[in-house]
This record gives C-alpha cells, structure tokens and sequence, in this order.
C-alpha cells in the first residue's frame, strides 16, 4: 500500500496488473479531494506526479473499476501512501 516515487528505480509507480481486462478505470486523490491521476488504461501506471513534479508526502485515496472477459465486475478503493 506504499511506494516511493524518489528516483532510485525501485518502487517508482503505483501499478494495478490483471489479465483479460476489457476496461478499466483508476482515480487518485489527495486528502482535499483533488484527482492528482486518472486513467482507463492499465498498462498506465501512476508515478507519483501531479502537475509534472512529484506529490508531498502522505496518504492518498485510490479507486478503480475493472470488468474482464470473464464477466467479472470489480471495483475497489483504499488509500495508498507516498513515501520519499
């Protein structure tokens, strides 16, 4: 539930995987309810930017939508933390 967005190539990008995904959608929020990430792609992962400079420190709200060749609807939120 963490990563470190800090340039030393380990653990740069939030990343959600899955296989036989037909859509998907993720938003990230900072604590004032500002979207800092959307995306509806998968392979597009979040690395830590808003406004091309890497966001403070802190907890983030995360949620994403994934429905897959298999039927199955998913839908999740958390909170995922930046660490520098």
């Amino acid at each position: 539930n963490s990563f470190t967005p800090n340039g030393d190539d380990e653990n740069e990008s939030l990343v959600v995987k899955g296989t036989n995904i037909l859509t998907f959608e993720m938003s990230i929020y900072n604590r004032w309810g500002e979207l800092m990430f959307y995306t509806n792609d998968i392979n597009n992962f979040w690395d830590g930017k808003y406004n091309n400079a890497v966001v403070p420190e802190g907890a983030y709200s995360y949620s994403y939508n994934a429905y897959g060749k298999d039927a199955q609807f998913i839908n999740r939120m958390g909170v995922v933390n930046v660490l520098h």
